[in-house]
C-alpha cells in the first residue's frame, strides 16, 4: 500500500484523508456521485487542500490553524464543510507533530496541546462556522465562552451529546482501537475506496451517529443505527437520504477522516 499511495508528509495524509473520505462512495453523505441541494464533492476537495495548506503551517499554533482552516474553508466553499473533521484532525496533527508514531496508536495525548488562547480562538471558530456552538449549557455554551473556558472542559461537558467531543475525553479511543482497525482490514481486503466505504457501514451499525442526533433526537439516532444493522446499503442509503439529506450520517464521515489520518500518517517515511 505505500508503494502504490504517496504519503510523505502530515500535509499529504491530511490531503488524502480529506479526499479520500469524500471518494468513497458511502451511505448518505456526499461523494462524487451524490450531492446535497448545498453541498458538492467539489467543496469536499477544496477544504481538503486548506486543510492540508492551514493545519501544517506550523509557524502558527494550533488555535490558530484550526481556526484559519474553518475561516478558509468557509470563505472558498460558502459553506461549513468540514468543521467536525477540522476539530478532530487538528489535535492528531499536532500530536504527531510532538510524537511521530511508527505502528498505529492506542491513544491520542491532548496533554500540552491546546492551552486558554489556543481555546478562545477555537471556540470563535465554531460559532463562526454556526454550528450551534458544543451545546446550549449557559455558560458552556462556546458562542460566548467565559474568558478562562479550556476547550477540553467545554468537549467533556459536549461528550454525552457529540462524539467529536467524545474523542477529547477518551483519548480518540474509538479511533484509535475500533474505527482505524477495522478501517486497515477492509482496505486490505477490498481496495481504498471500498474498504473505506464497507468500514462507514460498519460504523452506522455500531455507534448512533451523533449528528442525527442533534437534528432530530437520540431515538430517532437509535432507530436509525437499528435500521443500518437490518436494511441492504440500497435501502439504507434511501433511508439516510430521505427527507431532503435529513438523517445525513456526518459525524460518523468526521469520525471515518481522522481515523484515514491516522492510518495514512503510519506511511510517512521515517525520514520525514
Amino acid at each position: 500500500m505505500a508503494t502504490r499511495w504517496p504519503i510523505t508528509s502530515v500535509s499529504d495524509a491530511i490531503r488524502w484523508a480529506c479526499v479520500l473520505e469524500a471518494t468513497a462512495p458511502k451511505l448518505g453523505n456526499v461523494h462524487p456521485s451524490a450531492s446535497f441541494d448545498d453541498l458538492r464533492y467539489e467543496h469536499f476537495a477544496i477544504a481538503a487542500r486548506i486543510t492540508a495548506e492551514e493545519l501544517t503551517e506550523y509557524s502558527h499554533p494550533i488555535g490558530k490553524r484550526i481556526s484559519q482552516t474553518v475561516e478558509q474553508t468557509r470563505l472558498q466553499c460558502g459553506t461549513n464543510v468540514n468543521l467536525g473533521i477540522v476539530l478532530l484532525l487538528g489535535p492528531l496533527v499536532e500530536s504527531y507533530r510532538k510524537n511521530p508514531w511508527s505502528s498505529l496508536p492506542q491513544r491520542i495525548s491532548l496533554e500540552g496541546i491546546f492551552d486558554i488562547d489556543d481555546s478562545q480562538v477555537i471556540f470563535q471558530a465554531i460559532a463562526t462556522a454556526g454550528a450551534g456552538g458544543l451545546g446550549n449549557k449557559e455558560q458552556l455554551d462556546v458562542r460566548t465562552p467565559p474568558p478562562d473556558l479550556h476547550l477540553t472542559e467545554a468537549m467533556k461537558h459536549a461528550a454525552g451529546r457529540d462524539d467529536v467531543a467524545l474523542q477529547y475525553t477518551t483519548e480518540f479511543d474509538r479511533v484509535c482501537t475500533a474505527i482505524t482497525p477495522k478501517l486497515i482490514e477492509e482496505t486490505k481486503q477490498l481496495g481504498m475506496l471500498e474498504g473505506i466505504a464497507e468500514t462507514q457501514r460498519w460504523m452506522l451499525a455500531e455507534y448512533a451517529d451523533t449528528l442525527i442526533s442533534r437534528k432530530h433526537d437520540a431515538n430517532v439516532a437509535k432507530r436509525i443505527q437499528q435500521k443500518a444493522q437490518q436494511l441492504d446499503s440500497l435501502e439504507l442509503d434511501a433511508l439516510l437520504r430521505g427527507d431532503g439529506n435529513q438523517y445525513n450520517p456526518g459525524t460518523t464521515a468526521d469520525l471515518l477522516a481522522a481515523s484515514i489520518f491516522v492510518m495514512l500518517a503510519g506511511m510517512i517515511p521515517e525520514t520525514r
